[in-house]
């Protein structure tokens, strides 16, 4: 009987010591920054349409100072977490948003294709005068 309990002694005991050196040796890495966002069309990238982005970026709690910068690719630019744009004009439009974190910039991007649609187009060059039967809109 006192071989087995001097046993299950040592046996608990290594375990415990594995335990401690195991648990010592592989700390867990810090969360990671990423910047990223979704967006929600009012005119289905038709112009003129209005964007509302809405940040998905992930910020760990061990990051003290973080601040967004989005660059809409129009000239546009905004500080909001959740911005709302307008895209007056048809185009190719790269928007970027830029996640500052503790000195670390994260940019994430996605291009979007703004259409318009145009029934007839016309530049009258040379023309004096807009024919009778014709109205000009926009």
């Amino acid at each position: 009987m006192k071989y087995i309990i001097y046993g299950i002694f040592l046996f608990t005991a290594a375990v415990f010591m594995a335990c401690e050196d195991f648990t010592e040796n592989y700390n867990v890495p810090p969360g990671s920054v990423i910047a990223k966002f979704s967006y929600e069309t009012a005119n289905n990238l038709s112009f003129p349409d209005t964007i509302t982005f809405y940040n998905e970026s992930v910020v760990p709690a061990t990051v003290a100072n973080y601040s967004y910068m989005w660059d809409f690719g129009d000239g546009s630019t905004s500080t909001e977490e959740n911005p709302v744009h307008i895209f007056e004009e048809k185009g190719d439009y790269t928007v970027t948003l830029s996640l500052s974190a503790d000195g670390e910039i994260i940019e994430y991007s996605e291009d979007f294709v703004i259409t318009g649609v145009v029934f007839f187009e016309e530049d009258f060059e040379g023309i004096g005068v807009i024919p009778s039967d014709w109205v000009l809109v926009n």
